[in-house]
C-alpha cells in the first residue's frame, strides 16, 4: 500500500475476528500491514513525520 497504517485500517479485521465467521479459525497469525511483511521492505522512519500523525487524529 505504500503508506502507514490508519486506526480504520484495522477495524475489519478486528470485527472479523471478533464475530462468528473467524470461530473455526486457530493458530494463525494475521499480518494487517498493507504488504510490508510479504514484500520484507519496511519503510524507512528516519524522515516519518509523528507530528502529522498527531494531528490527523
Amino acid at each position: 500500500m505504500g503508506r502507514v497504517a490508519t486506526t480504520e485500517d484495522y477495524v475489519g479485521p478486528l470485527v472479523f475476528l471478533a464475530s462468528d465467521a473467524s470461530a473455526f479459525i486457530t493458530g494463525q497469525i494475521l499480518h494487517v500491514d498493507g504488504g510490508w511483511t510479504i514484500k520484507g521492505d519496511f519503510p524507512s522512519m528516519a524522515d516519518y513525520s509523528f507530528e502529522t500523525d498527531r494531528r490527523r487524529g
